[in-house]
C-alpha cells in the first residue's frame, strides 16, 4: 500500500497495423507479430531510463523521470520500428503513434494481496488516451503536451509545431505540439519553413475563421501535398 507522489513524464506508444493484412493472420500469428515489435520497443524504454507501466495488447505505457529521456526515446522507437518494417516485407508494416505528457503521478502498489503490481495513477495517463485519439485523427507521429514541452531543458535541440488544443473535462485546455525531430533532415527543413503559416492556420481554425484557415492550409498543401495534419485541417475547415 506504500505510495509516493512525484512529477514524471508518461509515454503512450500504440502499434497499429498500417494495412488490413493483419486481419488475415490467426490470433497466434497476430500475437507473435505484435510481440516482435514490443521486443524492439521495450529495450529502448529501458535504455532511456524508463519502465513499462502497462502493456495494452497493441502498445505500452511507459514512465520516465525526465521529459528529455521520454522525447529522445520516442524518436528512437519510431526510427527503430521503421527499420523493422523494412526488414520484414512479408508482413504488414506497423504505424506507431506516440503521445507524451508530463505531470504529477502517484507511484504505488495496486491490486489485492495475492496479485498486486507496481503502477501509476494520474490524470496524466487519462489525458494520454485522448492525445492518442487526436494523434491518429490528424496524422501526426509524436504528439507532445505543453507541460512536457515546458519541462524540456532550454538547451535541448528540438523542432516542433503547434497542432491545436485539447479541451479537458473541466473545460480547461492544453496545447499540443508535433515533434518534427523524427523526420529526415530535408523533410524537417520543409516543415520548419511553413511552421509559422501552419500555426497561423490552426489559430484561424480555433477562432472559427474557417475560410481563412482553409486558404492558409491550401497554401501549405500546394508546397507540401503530403502534410497530413495540414490536409486534415483543410478538409475540416
Amino acid at each position: 500500500g506504500n505510495k509516493v507522489k512525484k512529477k514524471a513524464t508518461v509515454l503512450s506508444c500504440d502499434l497499429k497495423s498500417a494495412t488490413t493484412i493483419s486481419r488475415t493472420l490467426s490470433l497466434e500469428e497476430n500475437f507473435n507479430y505484435i510481440n516482435s515489435y514490443l521486443k524492439v520497443v521495450v529495450p529502448l524504454i529501458k535504455r532511456y531510463n524508463g519502465f513499462v507501466d502497462k502493456y495494452l495488447g497493441d502498445g505500452v505505457i511507459a514512465v520516465f523521470s525526465t521529459s528529455q529521456d521520454a522525447v529522445e526515446c520516442a524518436h528512437t522507437i519510431l526510427k527503430s520500428i521503421a527499420v523493422k518494417n523494412k526488414s520484414q516485407k512479408e508482413l504488414p508494416s506497423i504505424d506507431a503513434k506516440i503521445s507524451i505528457n508530463t505531470g504529477d503521478v502517484i507511484f504505488g502498489i495496486v491490486g489485492e494481496d495475492e496479485n498486486n503490481l507496481p503502477s501509476i495513477v494520474s490524470d496524466v495517463v487519462t489525458l494520454l488516451s485522448k492525445m492518442q485519439e487526436i494523434n491518429s485523427f490528424i496524422g501526426t507521429k509524436i504528439l507532445i503536451s505543453k507541460p512536457t514541452l515546458n519541462d524540456l531543458p532550454q538547451n535541448f535541440e528540438f523542432d516542433y509545431r503547434y497542432t491545436g488544443d485539447l479541451t479537458l473535462d473541466d473545460n480547461s485546455q492544453i496545447s499540443l505540439f508535433e515533434s518534427l525531430n523524427y523526420y529526415s533532415k530535408s523533410r524537417r527543413q520543409k516543415l520548419k519553413k511553413y511552421k509559422n503559416k501552419f500555426e497561423t492556420g490552426v489559430r484561424f481554425y480555433n477562432e472559427k475563421e474557417y475560410q481563412k484557415a482553409k486558404e492558409t492550409f491550401a497554401d501549405i498543401l500546394h508546397a507540401l501535398p503530403d502534410d497530413k495534419p495540414a490536409f486534415v485541417y483543410f478538409n475540416n475547415a
